[in-house]
């Protein structure tokens, strides 16, 4: 089995809150409508927390050579009992 970084795993989880952060710094007028948005902050922050959440399930699920065969051969399997 193969071991995914921990590393990249918590970089995937924060990425999507540090590009929100530049897209806050580099749009004044994006900062501007936030700057007393305390509800609509959190809110865009939870999303882009949960899409960090998504990437990086994605990346730790393994699916190596091995996998593949295994399913092929247990599908295999179950259509010549049939």
């Amino acid at each position: 089995m193969v071991q995914r970084s921990g590393l990249v795993s918590i970089a995937l989880i924060l990425i999507p809150n540090i590009i929100v952060i530049a897209f806050r710094i580099l749009s004044p007028e994006l900062d501007e409508a936030f700057a007393n948005d305390d509800l609509g902050q959190i809110l865009m922050h939870i999303l882009a927390t949960i899409i960090g959440i998504i990437l990086a399930f994605r990346y730790s699920r393994v699916h190596d050579h091995e996998f593949r065969r295994s399913k092929a051969v247990s599908y295999t399997h179950l259509r010549a009992h049939e």
